[in-house]
């Protein structure tokens, strides 16, 4: 926006898992589209683009010179299948790409992300950026990205196949409306009435904290993250069950 550039939103479907059709891509492209940016898997919902979404994105971008800028921030967690990448799939002078500490190797706190990009102006562009808003990150979250680095986190994503299990369950079991995540560590289910409401009647009355899809310009929907310890997502999930109820 301070760039007078436009975001246009393609609004993605319950019925169709999230995840944009092949037309609707298209018909969002046009002669001054500047970059496409892709968030798979994706917050809010927690779903991810399949091969043939990507290739077509990719293929659209190659052939009319457009940058992608692929936000990966989610790609260790994945639970069904493997994470492709757009990497290898857009041209190098076309993608940046943009990935975190803090999802994969749960270290949320200490701030750690960063920008890759083979296209030597967009590099020196944003260096420009980042050195006049943030200069770098303070000295003990470098250390700490590194050690992660060499830190397996394969226990980590263990541990959030398990949380999502829960919540699942838990979820399936009130007839919750959701498409199940697929990746990252959210749950996204339907509700009836206002959103906004929901959330704030259940954060009052039960004290269980959600966000309401409005915040993702998606109303009718409330997220839900499991992002914490398999114990408090089970009670979290018992007193939604109860305000559901409550509700009925």
């Amino acid at each position: 926006l301070i760039a007078r550039g436009k975001p246009v939103i393609v609004r993605t479907r319950f019925e169709n898992g999230f995840i944009p059709t092949k037309e609707e891509i298209i018909s969002h492209v046009t002669g001054r589209t500047k970059a496409i940016l892709v968030n798979s898997p994706n917050n809010p919902t927690g779903g991810i683009y399949d091969k043939e979404t990507l290739e077509l994105i990719a293929t659209i971008a190659n052939e009319r010179n457009i940058f992608v800028i692929s936000d990966e921030v989610y790609d260790d967690l994945v639970y069904e299948g493997k994470h492709i990448s757009m990497y290898g799939l857009v041209k190098d002078e076309l993608l940046i790409y943009v990935n975190a500490f803090s999802k994969s190797h749960a270290m949320t706190g200490w701030r750690v992300g960063y920008t890759a990009t083979k296209n030597k102006e967009i590099k020196k562009r944003i260096s420009k950026i980042q050195g006049h808003v943030s200069s770098n990150i303070n000295t003990p979250a470098q250390y700490a990205a590194i050690e992660a680095c060499n830190t397996d986190n394969a226990p980590m994503i263990e541990e959030f196949k398990k949380r999502r299990a829960v919540v699942l369950k838990f979820a399936k079991d009130y007839g919750l409306e959701f498409v199940e995540p697929k990746g990252a560590f959210y749950l996204f289910f339907k509700v009836d009435g206002s959103d906004e409401e929901f959330c704030k009647r259940l954060l009052s009355e039960k004290l269980v904290a959600t966000v309401p899809g409005s915040a993702f310009e998606m109303p009718g929907f409330v997220r839900i993250s499991f992002a914490t310890s398999v114990e408090k997502i089970e009670e979290g999930m018992r007193r939604l069950g109860e305000f559901i109820k409550q509700q009925a």
